[in-house]
């Protein structure tokens, strides 16, 4: 059995070369439909969990889930199984008539919250928005301004000018609008965030042990090696979840 520290070094060199990986993180329904020979892998899709964290942007709880658990999932085999689905927006309210977006955390969150929005809009592919996204989530731990995205679209090679015409256009506000509707809709309703729901499920405070119900919702055979090893990185300090305010 590799050693935690081998699968340890594996998954950092992932998170340090997301590009250069040689996880194909396609999270299309095309998976492994190109004549590549993988036709075991075809009963993954009629199987797949899904996967959705509704969140915002500049919560420490969902920049932590992010940045230390959601990556788990995405950079381990585990991806092969699950379609993720991201909405930006939180504890964010909108104010009639003029329907103005206040967020949690002020104006820099509802910011974030668009840009993310954005960046999912214009990149439906994880391989290419969950190395962003990432990207933005670790940067503003430590620095909280309306700079990091631009060096992290810079890191991956992404063209800024189609985030910065998103947010600038009524596209933007249509996407946290579409956002602030699928949680509103939300059954049970979301009683803080991050809010994970597994195949609808809502995980409530489990969802540190993403992987765990991850692999047991899943019914397909055989189960990816990330469910035989357990988390590859155990997590032992608890998520501080952001309560509506």
């Amino acid at each position: 059995m590799a050693s935690p520290a081998f699968f340890f070094c594996i998954l950092i060199s992932l998170l340090l070369h997301p590009s250069h990986s040689s996880l194909d993180l396609s999270n299309d329904s095309s998976d492994g439909r190109h004549g590549h020979g993988h036709h075991h892998h075809h009963h993954h899709d009629d199987y797949k969990v899904n996967v959705s964290l509704y969140y915002e942007a500049l919560c420490p709880g969902c920049e932590d889930f992010i940045v230390e658990d959601l990556v788990k999932v995405v950079y381990t085999d585990l991806h092969s199984i699950v379609n993720l689905h991201l909405v930006p927006y939180g504890n964010a309210q909108i104010q009639t008539p003029n329907k103005t977006v206040i967020c949690q955390h002020g104006p820099l969150e509802c910011y974030y919250n668009t840009i993310e929005a954005c960046a999912l809009d214009i990149w439906p592919s994880l391989k290419v928005n969950f190395p962003f996204i990432h990207c933005v989530e670790t940067r503003l731990q430590h620095k909280k301004d309306k700079t990091v995205w631009e060096s992290c679209c810079k890191d991956f090679k992404l063209n800024p000018k189609l985030i910065q015409n998103c947010y600038n256009s009524a596209h933007g506000k249509q996407l946290i609008m579409r956002n602030a509707e699928e949680t509103g809709r939300l059954s049970p309703a979301h009683q803080y965030v991050p809010w994970v729901t597994v195949n609808s499920r809502p995980l409530y405070l489990d969802y540190t042990n993403l992987t765990k119900n991850i692999c047991n919702a899943y019914k397909g055979h055989p189960k990816p090696r990330a469910c035989k090893m357990g988390t590859i990185i155990p997590n032992h300090n608890t998520i501080k979840p952001c309560l509506p305010s």
